[in-house]
């Protein structure tokens, strides 16, 4: 999955859930681990271990819902359960978060290769042309961002008003 070739996408789509189920475990594993070594402390293991795995579950469900409902809008003809297995995969490069200090970043760096490999991944699942698994894959991405630019505009312009009403400024 990490190369650019068909046959890799192919074999993805045959994957089964347990395949799916334990790349979030191993993802979940790595980013609890990467907590552990800078914060440290066993009950921060196991809560961070727990909630990661639960955040990555749940998040996994939504996202791939998402990508898939606008896979179908762009004319998609690829199905749920292969579209999430396809996404855990791409998702592999969470396991950077082991490394650490470092991992975040290499982790972060792998997220945008990961983008790059969903939009193959949605081409060839969906049978799709590129430039709409590309809108497919990024429409979601940039309303994402636009939420959370309006959501701190949002915030601040209420913590500015408050500080005005008691003398702030």
């Amino acid at each position: 999955m990490v190369k650019l070739e068909d046959a890799a996408y192919d074999e993805t789509t045959k994957a089964n859930f347990g395949m799916a189920a334990l790349n979030l475990v191993m993802v979940a594993v790595a980013m609890a681990l990467g907590t552990f070594w800078v914060m440290g402390g066993a009950l921060s293991l196991i809560t961070n271990l727990v909630g990661t795995f639960i955040g990555l579950l749940l998040g996994y469900f939504i996202l791939t819902l998402v990508f898939w409902v606008f896979a179908k809008i762009f004319g998609g003809t690829g199905g749920y359960m292969p579209h999430y297995i396809g996404l855990t995969f791409v998702g592999l490069w969470g396991l950077l978060y082991i490394i650490p200090w470092v991992g975040t970043y290499l982790a972060s760096l792998g997220g945008l290769w990961g983008i790059v490999m969903n939009i193959l991944y949605v081409r060839k699942l969906h049978q799709i042309s590129t430039g709409k698994a590309v809108a497919a894959v990024l429409i979601p991405y940039a309303l994402i961002i636009i939420l959370v630019v309006i959501i701190m505009v949002a915030v601040l312009a209420t913590m500015f008003a408050g500080l005005g009403m008691a003398g702030g400024f």
